[in-house]
């Protein structure tokens, strides 16, 4: 099943815009950052193919904590990100389209 990532995502009434946005450190391992204050998802284009779902669940997730006061650890936004994207990716045979987001995606 083939899904288009939306260009924005809304987490209770804050709604985050999902942008490429190349140069985010990735070899000090930033796939991607949530800006609150400005509520843009970024995420590296040159990130693989595989790992963009992942990279995007993390970020989600550490929107849902802000905007919930979860408090939760770096360490269990990557292993809910992980896990979110291995059952959507392998049980559900997901696949995203990403050409609704803005900038170049590297593939």
């Amino acid at each position: 099943m083939i899904i288009k990532v939306p260009k924005e995502i809304k987490v209770s009434s804050h709604a985050y815009q999902i942008v490429f946005k190349p140069n985010l450190k990735i070899d000090d391992g930033f796939q991607g950052t949530v800006q609150h204050r400005t509520q843009v998802i970024e995420i590296e284009p040159l990130t693989s193919l595989d790992f963009l779902l992942v990279t995007l669940l993390h970020e989600i997730i550490h929107i849902i904590s802000t905007v919930y006061s979860l408090h939760l650890e770096e360490d269990a936004v990557d292993r809910l990100a992980e896990g979110l994207a291995q059952g959507l990716l392998e049980s559900f045979g997901l696949e995203l389209d990403w050409s609704d987001i803005k900038g170049e995606l590297k593939q």
